[in-house]
């Protein structure tokens, strides 16, 4: 089943595909007198001309809404072609499911074993550890994916989850504040670091209350 948001990018696509065939119907016509066509070649022109500019349209919006969610979705959730051990995440997830959290764990442990430079699987169980409260585990596995990855969106998630950790379960607040500093500086205009502004102003007040 599509998603909703490619649904309206296929009915934005249409639409532009309509409009344009109606205002490029008539100018292939004009230009099909011009070179000399008469009679019912006119009419046939326009119409064939306005189709097919508003078919080129809408195969190229569509394409770049495919191409657009595409990408969006290989990070999220990356397919069986570019990682094929990420199509059996669901087996750990369902173990988890059914209160089989050492079972998950070990699939995940496991697929580290075969699979020890990718990032995002360390962030899977790092996840799941969370939710099992395993919050000295989660916090190591963060550490490590931060570590290994390039791509600045999984760099945000562990820090932000670590910011989470040391400021929540593991209590340890002092640790927190280079993480937001880091979050600033490595993300300095985005609303995770105007939030971790205001994080850093709350601790720095809260500090100076207990003095």
């Amino acid at each position: 089943m599509r998603s909703t948001t490619f649904d309206r990018a296929e009915v934005s696509a249409r639409v532009y595909s309509a409009v344009i065939g109606v205002v490029f119907g008539p100018i292939v016509g004009g230009v099909a007198y011009l070179v000399g066509l008469r009679g019912w070649w006119l009419p046939l022109a326009a119409v064939v001309g306005g189709t097919t500019a508003g078919y080129a349209v809408f195969r190229l919006s569509i394409g770049i809404a495919r191409g657009s969610g595409a990408a969006m979705l290989a990070f999220v959730q990356p397919s069986g072609k570019s990682t094929p051990f990420e199509r059996e995440f669901s087996q750990a997830l369902a173990l988890e499911a059914s209160d089989d959290v050492q079972g998950a764990v070990a699939w995940f442990d496991a697929a580290l074993v075969r699979t020890p430079g990718d990032p995002r699987l360390r962030v899977a169980l790092g996840d799941l550890c969370m939710r099992q409260a395993m919050h000295g585990r989660a916090e190591a596995l963060y550490l490590e994916a931060r570590r290994l990855t390039g791509h600045p969106d999984l760099e945000l998630y562990c820090t932000q989850r670590l910011i989470d950790l040391r400021l929540g379960p593991l209590a340890r607040p002092e640790q927190a504040f280079p993480e937001l500093r880091r979050l600033i500086d490595r993300f300095p205009s985005t609303r995770e670091a105007e939030g971790a502004r205001q994080a850093l102003r709350r601790l720095k007040t809260e500090i100076v209350a207990r003095s």
